[in-house]
């Protein structure tokens, strides 16, 4: 259930490996960052071999990365009932010129279509990043991360474009 044994032996091999680059520091042993790295995979399971590319990430920005990108699709999803409400309670007259209505039509479905991308992309994006931080996939998070910063791009233009199409839209339906 407790892997003592897995435990024990990565602090032999710790001990074993990390005994020469250690700096004696008043009565305190300090490990050096490529020691600090090594325990940091043995202690995740990980193989430690000098072919092994070790990821350093500030754990508590990326969450706070993360959480911000959930932030956008919580935001989306806020616009986007706002634009869905805007739509259904606008009535145009038939006096008016069809270019209002339509302009006001095409305007309103953008916002919708914008809003639904962003919000399903953000959502996504955040779910996918967690589970590879969650499972300790550093290195897999920052592939992702580097993968889809297209996508991260496409998502904010769109986020504007949504918000841009709902002041529009909002003014049309005062015409």
């Amino acid at each position: 259930i407790f892997p003592v044994a897995k435990i024990a032996s990565c602090y032999a091999a710790l001990t074993k490996s990390a005994g020469s680059t250690m700096l004696l520091k008043s009565t305190e042993y300090l490990p050096t960052a490529s020691s600090a790295i090594s325990s940091v995979l043995l202690l995740r399971g990980g193989q430690v071999s000098s072919t092994a590319t070790a990821v350093a990430l500030d754990l508590g920005r990326e969450s706070h990365l993360i959480t911000e990108m959930a932030s956008y699709g919580s935001v989306t999803a806020l616009v986007l009932n706002a634009a869905l409400r805007l739509w259904t309670s606008t009535k145009f007259s038939k006096d008016q010129s069809p270019w209002i209505s339509n302009s006001f039509t095409i305007s309103t479905t953008l916002c919708v279509v914008a809003g639904a991308f962003t919000a399903v992309l953000f959502q996504l994006l955040g779910i996918y990043s967690r589970s590879a931080l969650g499972m300790g996939n550093d290195e897999g998070y920052v592939a992702f991360k580097t993968a889809t910063a297209l996508y991260r791009k496409w998502g904010f233009r769109c986020f504007l474009t949504e918000l841009l199409t709902l002041v529009f839209s909002f003014l049309l339906s005062l015409y």
